[in-house]
């Protein structure tokens, strides 16, 4: 989850250090349009989420006003902008020495992946750090040496990161830093530059999708379905917080709806839309998209911010194939960004410290309370289920907490489970086929049945449901039904081949071509439902 002690010691010194640099403040027309967007993200977190939202949401987004509002009110914006290559430069050298052995990665699945849970996050902070490196130096820093051995370093970084994601958020900040720091050579070279600008668009995507071809694919299924999403609710959008609860089921639907589909090998239980401007669209539906684009606009359409605009259009960059803002150090990035940029003041404030008065005791409590949470983070790791139940209340939105307590919930509770305990379940494929199996120890036959075919559609290239099924048919004496799923079970292709599909198919082999094996009798409470 968090590594609580030190991002509220992080937080503290960034507090301490803006409260002795504030100043005299204003409100500008950015300020209002980012107070409007929040409001309204505040407004649907409660009339349409209901609050049934991640509690760590809450705490994220405090923390990111409260930042938002002291670097606002600083004195020397162009200070803090010069602890961004730091940062970047940071973060690279803990991924060398992963990558080099004298640091071991937190992450068992990659060799590097510096403070964070995998190299994507990586890539992603790294591409706003160079890019904001890269417009230091066209701004004047070209004789400060620590920025060149900066971006050296950080090179190093994006290259270990391996992140396309990133590489097209270097690309768009590049391209705004050309922008706005070469204007007269594409003044004189427009059209030329233009041309050769699209053709390396179009040959930088074709070759990113050939190089990860499934994991491209799995986009293109995740976008197809998020736009089924944004179309049943457009306008007020699902609920702040609620695509990892909405998502799954809508995937299921559509494969139901195109069972030949060619995204059937890619299909998996999916957390993010991997496009923060689909995500926001699918949560916060139009109104929160056009307030969203809004406060972007008036950023790029200030004629100064260079910096500002820069690592923004980085970051958009890497928005556009992946979810920074579930990223919290890419999102104090971008706090800090959007907090520099320049607009028209709409009203002077007496006193800087006015605003940055509350702004510090937001900051501080978002300290306090995750130094509280460290109890609950460290309750994850615990075997005993009393120890996730005092958090169930609080945390039972939180994806990484829903799954590990209803695991443990389940294995301890047996068939003794409370079913509406089991509704705040998170839904996906292993968990359905969980419930299911419960419901079928409990002899609820049709509650099963329903729950396995929502999960073979959920992610068709899954073995296990339709296997589930085929028991299930067998065990209520539906022998054409159970004879139809071991053909599928026979022909269908898995996402990842294993022992454990190989003796599913094996045995279904058995059942359809060895010596016949009679369908037990029908259960007592349940006739046989010929398909």
């Amino acid at each position: 989850m968090i590594s609580a002690t030190g991002i509220a010691v992080f937080a503290c010194l960034v507090v301490v250090f803006l409260w002795r640099q504030r100043s005299a403040g204003s409100l500008s027309v950015i300020d209002l349009a980012v107070a409007t967007y929040l409001l309204c993200s505040s407004v649907n977190a409660l009339v349409v989420s209901r609050l049934a939202i991640d509690y760590f949401i809450w705490l994220k987004w405090i923390a990111l006003a409260g930042l938002y509002v002291l670097v606002r009110n600083s004195a020397d914006k162009n200070k803090i902008f010069r602890y961004i290559p730091i940062a970047g430069a940071v973060q690279s050298s803990i991924a060398i020495a992963q990558k080099a052995g004298i640091i071991e990665s937190s992450q068992f699945a990659w060799s590097a992946t510096g403070s964070f849970a995998n190299p994507g996050h990586l890539g992603g902070f790294l591409c706003v750090c160079f890019i904001v490196t890269i417009s230091l130096l066209a701004n004047g820093g070209r004789k400060h040496a620590w920025l060149w051995i900066a971006i050296a370093v950080q090179i190093a970084g994006l290259i270990i990161a391996d992140s396309r994601a990133a590489i097209v958020g270097v690309v768009a900040g590049g391209a705004m830093v050309m922008a706005l720091y070469l204007p007269q050579c594409l003044k004189r070279y427009k059209y030329v530059l233009i041309a050769v600008g699209a053709v390396s668009v179009i040959a930088g995507l074709v070759f990113m999708y050939d190089y990860r071809r499934g994991s491209a694919d799995g986009r293109l299924l995740i976008w197809r379905v998020s736009a089924d999403m944004i179309a049943e609710r457009p306008i007020q959008g699902h609920g702040v917080g609620r695509f990892v609860h909405e998502y799954m089921p809508q995937q299921a639907d559509y494969f139901e709806r195109h069972p030949e589909s060619e995204y059937i090998s890619v299909a998996d239980n999916v957390d993010y839309a991997f496009n923060e401007f689909i995500h926001i669209a699918i949560e916060q539906g139009v109104i929160g998209l056009i307030l969203f684009g809004t406060v972007l606009a008036l950023v790029f359409r200030s004629k100064r911010n260079f910096i500002t605009k820069s690592g923004i259009a980085a970051w958009c960059g890497f928005a556009l194939f992946s979810y920074p803002a579930e990223i919290f150090p890419i999102m104090i990035l971008f706090a800090i960004l959007l907090a520099c940029a320049d607009s028209k003041a709409v009203c002077r404030l007496t006193s800087g410290r006015a605003a940055s008065l509350p702004a510090a005791a937001l900051c501080m409590v978002y300290c306090v309370e995750i130094l509280n949470l460290t109890h609950i983070e460290k309750s994850l790791h615990r075997s005993d289920l009393p120890a996730l139940e005092r958090h169930f209340d609080k945390m039972k939105h939180n994806p990484a907490f829903n799954t590990l307590y209803f695991d443990r919930y389940v294995k301890e509770m047996g068939t003794d489970v409370d079913f509406q305990r089991l509704a705040y379940a998170i839904p996906g494929c292993e968990g359905y086929c969980v419930i299911g199996e419960l419901h079928e120890r409990r002899g609820e036959y049709p509650q099963a049945e329903k729950l396995y075919l929502a999960a073979a559609n959920m992610t068709p290239g899954r073995i296990t449901p339709n296997h589930n099924l085929w028991r299930l048919y067998t065990k209520t004496a539906r022998p054409a039904a159970a004879r139809r799923m071991a053909l599928k079970i026979v022909a269908q292709p898995v996402k990842v081949e294993s022992s454990y599909t190989a003796r599913i198919k094996d045995s279904m082999q058995k059942f359809l071509y060895g010596p016949p094996t009679p369908c037990p009798k029908p259960h007592p409470t349940i006739a046989p439902q010929p398909r």
